[in-house]
C-alpha cells in the first residue's frame, strides 16, 4: 500500500464536497505514516490543513493512529480546528510489554497511559477509541491484570476487544503458554463489564446538552426511530444517537437535545432545523 498524492487527495474531497458530502473519514493501515513514502515532502498534518481549506466539508476524521506517530502538531490541529473530528482511533492491542514484544508491536518511549493523558491536555474534549486483545498466549493473570486496571484508569470513549485466535500458518500460532478459550471469552466479558459502567457514567454525562448530530436515517430496527452520529461517533464501529422526536433530514447535521443516555446509545430529539 502507498500514499496517494497530496493533490490527488484534495481534489476527490473537493468533488465530494461538490455532491454535498459532508463527512470525510481518513482511512489507512496506519494515518500517521502518511507521505513518508511520496518524493513530495508531505505529512499527515500538510493533508488535513489542506483537507479543512475545501469548503462544504463539515466533518474531517482520522481513523487507525499508530500510538507512536501522534504528534503534537497534528493535537493542536484537532484542538483549534472545529471541522477536524475530536476523535482519534488508536489500537493499542495490549499493554504489557511482554505480550507486545510477543505481537511483535512496536514499543514506543511514552506509555500508553501517558499518550491518553497527553491527547487529554488540550482544551478540546477529544474522544478516544482503542482495540485490545485478550487471550493472546503468555497473558497470564497477572498480565490480564495490567491489562485491566489499565482500561479503568484510561476511562476510554469507545472500546472494542477481540480474542486471540490461533489461525494456522501464524507465528503467534507456536506460542506458548496457550490460554484456554473459555477463560479468554471470560476475560473478554470482564473488560467489557468494565468498560460498560464507564460509558454509562460518561454518557449520563451528556443528558440535557445539544450537540451536533449527522442524521443516517430510519434505525435498523425501527422505522419509529431515525439514527444519526455526533463528531465523537464514526460509523460503523461506535454507538449511535436514536431520535425519537422532530423531523430529520438524512445527511444533514442537525441540533439535537440529549433526553437519555445508555452505555452505548444516546437518546436524543431534534431542536430546530438548521
Amino acid at each position: 500500500m502507498r500514499s496517494r498524492k497530496l493533490k490527488s487527495l484534495v481534489i476527490e474531497a473537493e468533488q465530494m464536497a461538490d455532491r454535498g458530502v459532508v463527512e470525510i473519514n481518513l482511512i489507512a493501515q496506519d494515518t500517521t505514516i502518511y507521505g513518508k513514502d511520496l518524493e513530495e515532502d508531505v505529512c499527515l498534518e500538510d493533508l488535513i490543513e489542506a483537507l479543512l481549506k475545501i469548503n462544504g466539508i463539515r466533518w474531517l476524521r482520522l481513523l487507525y493512529c499508530h500510538p507512536g506517530n501522534i504528534s503534537e502538531r497534528l493535537l493542536d490541529i484537532m484542538d483549534s480546528e472545529d471541522v477536524l473530528c475530536p476523535y482519534l482511533d488508536i489500537p493499542l492491542q495490549h499493554v504489557n510489554v511482554d505480550i507486545l514484544r510477543a505481537m511483535k508491536r512496536e514499543l514506543t518511549k511514552e506509555t500508553p497511559l501517558e499518550l491518553i493523558e497527553r491527547i487529554r491536555t488540550g482544551t478540546r474534549k477529544i474522544s478516544i477509541r482503542t482495540t485490545l486483545m485478550v487471550g493472546f498466549p503468555g497473558e497470564t493473570d497477572k498480565k490480564f491484570k495490567e491489562l485491566y486496571d489499565f482500561v479503568k484508569l484510561a476511562r476510554f470513549d469507545h472500546l472494542g476487544i477481540f480474542i486471540f485466535s490461533s489461525e494456522k500458518g501464524i507465528p503467534a500460532a507456536r506460542l506458548k503458554p496457550t490460554v484456554p478459550h473459555k477463560e479468554a471469552e471470560l476475560r473478554k466479558n470482564i473488560i467489557m463489564s468494565l468498560q460498560k459502567g464507564i460509558l454509562k457514567r460518561k454518557n449520563r454525562q451528556l443528558a440535557g446538552h445539544t450537540l451536533p448530530v449527522l442524521i443516517e436515517g430510519l434505525c435498523s430496527e425501527t422505522d419509529l426511530l431515525l439514527r444519526g452520529r455526533t463528531q465523537t461517533m464514526a460509523p460503523d464501529v461506535d454507538d449511535q444517537v436514536l431520535i425519537n422526536k422532530g423531523e430529520g433530514v438524512t445527511g444533514r447535521i442537525m441540533p439535537v437535545l440529549i433526553t437519555d443516555a445508555h452505555a452505548y446509545d444516546l437518546i436524543g430529539e431534534i431542536k430546530d432545523s438548521p
